[in-house]
Order: structure tokens, then C-alpha cells, then sequence
């Protein structure tokens, strides 16, 4: 028996503090793509002193659903 639904998933660091996720899922049922994608960069700033440093991260989402 053949699934359901097709999932393909990947992902691509440029750096330890940039990358991109890719999910892509098929439905043969109802002839549908769903695809999501994701950007993230991480950035951390060192300062002096006690505690943590700050840090701060851009998280950018795009979702699309095309149907055949």
C-alpha cells in the first residue's frame, strides 16, 4: 500500500548561525502541495561582565498551499 501523504524535509547551514529548513508534503488524495520554509539568523553579542550576553535572533516563515 502506498502512503498517504508525501513528506520531503531538508535543511542547509551556511554558517553555525545561519540557516534555512524546508518542509514539502504532497497529498495524492487531494491533489494538494503544502510547503513551509524557514530563515534564521542568530546573532550573540559579547560584553563585559557578569550574566549572559544578549543575544538576538531573525526568524523569517513562509507558508504556501497550491492545490492541482
Amino acid at each position: 500500500m502506498w502512503p498517504h501523504e508525501w513528506t520531503a524535509r531538508t535543511n542547509y547551514s551556511f554558517n553555525r548561525s545561519m540557516f534555512i529548513d524546508a518542509l514539502i508534503q504532497y497529498d495524492p488524495s487531494s491533489d494538494r502541495f503544502n510547503s513551509n520554509v524557514r530563515f534564521n539568523l542568530i546573532q550573540q553579542r559579547v560584553t563585559t561582565g557578569d550574566g549572559t550576553p544578549p543575544g538576538r535572533s531573525l526568524t523569517l516563515k513562509a507558508t504556501y498551499m497550491l492545490s492541482l
